[in-house]
């Protein structure tokens, strides 16, 4: 009787410890889980975070090559410009020079003699 107690008593304690172990396990395997999904939905967000900012980072980086063109255009247009001015401009001497060639040709001699002083009154007006 005192063994087959002994006995009872060793097949409860190891029921009893083999049942723990099963809820341990358990547990361990719930709380794996949960730290899983757990994981996985943070890689979610990290990924979302990570195409996010590649996205704001390319349209800073179109932002910036239309700019870079934009300048260049408005540079070459200047460019263009002043190259154009200078072809087309004369410089004063040259502009001198073509008045002296009209006055010379447009002005002719009057063939009625002019009184200086009767036109100096007319200039002080």
């Amino acid at each position: 009787m005192a063994e087959e107690r002994r006995q009872n008593e060793l097949r409860r304690k190891i029921e009893k410890l083999h049942h723990s172990r099963q809820l341990y396990e358990t547990l361990q395997a719930k709380n794996h889980e949960i730290q899983m999904v757990g994981v996985q939905k943070r890689r979610l967000e990290l990924l979302n975070e990570i195409k996010r900012k590649d996205r704001r980072s390319e349209h800073f980086l179109k932002d910036k090559q239309d700019t870079t063109k934009l300048s260049r255009t408005l540079a070459k247009s200047s460019q263009d410009t002043r190259e154009y001015i200078r072809e087309t401009n004369e410089n004063f001497d040259q502009k001198a020079k073509k008045a002296e060639l009209a006055s010379s040709i447009l002005v002719t001699k009057p063939k009625v003699t002019v009184d200086r002083r009767l036109l100096q009154p007319s200039l002080r007006t």
